[in-house]
């Protein structure tokens, strides 16, 4: 497993698209939905993240990924070996990532829920 720290542009997106895993077990007090949980799915990839703020909203425990209690370590490394250990979950739950992304989380589909809220306020 590797830290990378903050990354951005295309060295993020290669990193994104190499892992297996992504590990994101933020306690952040000011984060909502974090992007790059976006991100990763988008990737094909498992979340595994802290039940924290609107993670909850994409990350779906058990099916995309797995969310854990914040600082719970012995939790995290347990979700970090049991998709370490099983790449047909590794896979399944990867494409539930990809699936949810497409059908919820891209960048056309956001843009027309926000429109759809706007014209609702409007209209009433």
């Amino acid at each position: 497993m590797i830290n990378h720290g903050p990354v951005k542009g295309d060295k993020k997106f290669s990193i994104l698209n190499e892992a297996d895993i992504f590990v994101f077990p933020t306690y952040y007090r000011n984060e909502g939905h974090p992007w790059v949980t976006v991100e990763a799915m988008a990737a094909g990839l498992p979340v595994i993240s802290t039940d924290h703020a609107a993670i909850s909203e994409s990350v779906h425990d058990g099916k995309n990924g797995y969310l854990v209690e914040k600082k719970n370590i012995q939790q995290l490394a347990e979700k970090i070996i049991i998709l370490a250990n099983d790449k047909d979950l590794r896979n399944k739950m990867g494409a539930e990532s990809r699936r949810i992304y497409l059908e919820n989380l891209t960048e056309e589909k956001m843009v027309e829920r926000m429109g759809h809220a706007f014209r609702s306020v409007i209209e009433n």
